[in-house]
């Protein structure tokens, strides 16, 4: 009797102690956490065809982030918000579809003396072909503003480059990037944007 008793509360211990250890181990489903965006930037300027009496800088980088890697190394993204070098990077992007492809608009930004800002904004498709009349400016507080809204992109930098919902590989050019004041240099940009909104907000 007294044996029987004891493995029946045994029982209902287990019982208890199951569900308890269960919750335990389960995380909360409700709660997602949502990905962050990050980006690969290396971008430049030069004189180009403009010449060095219309652009008046050399050539030169403009804005890094990252890097695509190479030979034994592997790239590196960096996260919004992150730390790179003596700044910190900043990134804002979505990548939303639109017809037979994707509208792009995207900024990243490093703070610091060697920062600056890149925005590139453009209707994007899968085809590996020129994408023409993407808009893109330049900025930094040393060089000043840049901007042509007829660049150019490619996905000939890589095999993987292309653009898909939230996300784009790409290099765009910009042969006549214009600062205010008749300035005009060739501008540059190889970016990897990732985690990127995918679909439009609309206000409450």
């Amino acid at each position: 009797m007294m044996r029987s008793s004891f493995a029946t509360a045994k029982k209902a211990a287990l019982a208890l102690a199951i569900p308890a250890a269960a919750m335990l181990l389960t995380p909360a489903c409700s709660e997602t956490t949502p990905a962050i965006a990050r980006v690969i930037l290396d971008s430049s300027i030069r004189p180009g065809q403009n010449g060095s009496d219309k652009c008046q800088i050399s050539s030169r980088e403009w804005v890094v982030v990252g890097n695509f890697g190479g030979v034994g190394t592997a790239p590196r993204a960096v996260d919004d918000a992150a730390a790179e070098g003596s700044g910190r990077v900043s990134v804002s992007c979505a990548v939303l579809s639109e017809g037979d492809g994707f509208r792009v608009s995207a900024t990243v930004n490093l703070s610091g003396a060697d920062g600056g800002t890149v925005t590139i904004n453009g209707l994007f498709n899968t085809a590996r072909q020129p994408q023409n009349n993407i808009s893109v400016v330049f900025n930094r507080q040393d060089f000043g503003r840049f901007e042509q809204k007829d660049c150019v992109a490619t996905y000939d930098v890589n095999p993987n480059a292309t653009v898909a919902s939230g996300r784009v590989w790409a290099k765009v050019v910009c042969p006549t990037a214009v600062r205010e004041g008749g300035r005009a240099c060739e501008t540059e940009a190889q970016f990897r944007f990732e985690n990127c909104e995918q679909t439009a907000t609309t206000a409450e």
